[in-house]
């Protein structure tokens, strides 16, 4: 991640050959960057429209600059939507003023990222041991 002039820049990396199936993504480790973004994990309650279901909405929802991933899911709620913005106050914003607007939406639960202890298969922040206890009889 990036930084130009006070506004967070992500910088995402993604290489896909086209000969195979492997791609490959770049891991950034937030703590060491600064780069200063707030992440978000909104759980999304709503009614599924006629005909179209959950995807128009989620598709509307995905489209948000601040969504970084839609999901659907099985469970207590419908979506579960990742945002990355430069503060707090934005995510209220982003979940007050349109997400909130969207008629199908019935209920969100808004929960912060405080520490990421492993991202993408990538451990951060931790030394990672494969040794095995000894277990005595």
């Amino acid at each position: 991640m990036l930084r130009k002039k006070g506004k967070p820049c992500r910088l995402k990396w993604f290489f896909c050959s086209q000969s195979s199936s492997k791609c490959v993504t770049s891991v950034i480790h937030r703590e060491k960057c600064d780069c200063g973004l707030v992440t978000a994990v909104i759980e999304v309650k709503m009614t599924p429209e006629w005909e179209g279901g959950f995807d128009r909405v989620a598709q509307r929802i995905a489209r948000f600059e601040e969504v970084q991933s839609c999901y659907l899911m099985s469970g207590d709620y419908d979506l579960l939507i990742i945002v990355e913005v430069a503060n707090i106050r934005q995510v209220a914003s982003f979940v007050a003023e349109k997400l909130s607007t969207i008629g199908p939406v019935q209920s969100t639960t808004t929960h912060f990222r405080l520490k990421t202890y492993k991202e993408n298969g990538t451990f951060h922040q931790m030394e990672v041991t494969l040794d095995r206890w000894t277990v005595a009889p």
